[in-house]
């Protein structure tokens, strides 16, 4: 998350969180995973360990890395919105977010859709394997469509 979302970020948790619902954290998953993808499979969401945030429900059994003092402010004094959903946007590094789960399907469609768009379908799924977010280079995403 940018600075500019640190307390829409920390609402959804919170909000998920004060209403017993499971994080639905992707890097909670990619750090059990070791790895990182662009988006996830479904199977990757399967994966049997403390740190899948799409099955437990409450917090990871530890950090999975340093907060920002402005990430830390946040949680103390988060957006006050009913938003429970948030997609990252790979194409513009922008954050959607969404209080229902109808609007959050389309705004992560878009967003899969601005990526299939810019960096083409096959590094969609494609295994990153160190836990870095950092932008696809433009030069190793050839346009498959």
């Amino acid at each position: 998350a940018s600075n500019k979302n640190y307390e829409q970020v920390a609402s959804v948790f919170l909000n998920r969180l004060n209403t017993r619902q499971a994080l639905g954290s992707c890097p909670t998953v990619e750090y059990g995973l070791g790895y990182h993808r662009p988006f996830l499979l479904f199977k990757d969401l399967e994966l049997q360990s403390r740190y899948n945030a799409y099955k437990r429900v409450g917090l990871p059994p530890t950090p999975i890395g340093a907060f920002s003092d402005g990430a830390f402010r946040a949680v103390l004094q988060p957006a006050r919105d009913e938003n429970i959903f948030f997609v990252f946007d790979w194409t513009t590094g922008n954050l959607h977010f969404a209080e229902k789960y109808s609007e959050h399907k389309r705004n992560a469609a878009m967003a899969r859709a601005n990526f299939i768009d810019r960096y083409g379908k096959s590094l969609m799924y494609r295994r990153f394997d160190d836990l870095y977010y950092e932008p696809i280079p433009e030069k190793s995403a050839p346009k498959d469509n």
